[in-house]
């Protein structure tokens, strides 16, 4: 079960790649946090660095230097 379950997270998460490359969003929002805490679980089940680099992109984009989030109010 483990295998289809990590296989199907893996083709979702390959799809809204594909489909928003570089921000799934750029508005800071619930329903992209929720996708974005799965992807940092499945960077961690597999190690796969493209996982990292598109949470990477999101962060860098919201985070700003002085540490605050672009567009939280």
């Amino acid at each position: 079960m483990a295998k289809v379950l990590l296989g199907m997270a893996r083709r979702i998460a390959d799809t809204v790649m594909e489909e928003r490359p570089g921000l799934i969003s750029r508005k800071w929002a619930y329903d992209t946090g929720l996708f974005l805490i799965g992807l940092e679980k499945l960077y961690g089940e597999t190690g796969e660095e493209k996982y990292y680099e598109y949470l990477k992109t999101y962060f860098d984009y919201f985070i700003l230097p002085d540490g605050t989030i672009r567009g939280y109010d």
